[in-house]
């Protein structure tokens, strides 16, 4: 998805801020992507090679107590974080979305934080066997998207970056 994202951010043909936006999204994102995978290879080497999420689960116990698991567990969040543009990982967001088309923008603000929200849901559901998390979380990102297109001008001072504050 984060692909297409990039491609949509760089649509406007013949604008600056569109290429200035798509860029830095894909900078941030490469670093993010990066973040993740050193992430999850910590975690691999910390459970003894344990491939499936509840077989980590299984051993987050004892692994745990290893101080790389841990920042393996945050890396990964990290990078989870900033595909939703959660604060303090959202220095991309107003560049990106000033870059891109208004329904790309849209689309960026809502589809993609609960693509990431229910995905992110899911993952913790297979690592715990319980689900998880506020019914309302993804109506409340679709509002969010929905208030930052309301706010969107010229002036950035007025705009605000919308991020998710759960």
């Amino acid at each position: 998805m984060s692909l297409a994202a990039y491609a949509l951010v760089a649509c406007r043909p013949r604008s600056a801020a569109g290429a200035e936006g798509a860029l830095k999204y894909f900078l941030m994102g490469a670093l993010a992507t990066g973040c993740f995978v050193y992430g999850m290879a910590l975690i691999y080497g910390t459970t003894g090679g344990e491939l499936s999420l509840p077989g980590i689960a299984g051993r987050a116990a004892q692994a745990g107590q290893n101080p790389l698991f841990t920042v393996g567990v945050l890396l990964i969040l990290a990078a989870l974080l900033f595909k939703v543009a959660a604060v303090p990982f959202h220095m991309w967001l107003p560049d990106a979305y000033e870059g891109a088309p208004t329904p790309v923008t849209g689309f960026m603000a809502a589809a993609i934080k609960a693509a990431a929200s229910g995905g992110g849901r899911r993952r913790v559901a297979l690592a715990t066997g319980r689900v998880v998390g506020e019914p309302l979380a993804i109506p409340a990102v679709v509002v969010d998207g929905a208030w930052y297109e309301v706010g969107r001008g010229p002036d950035r001072e007025r705009r605000t970056a919308g991020a998710v504050w759960w």
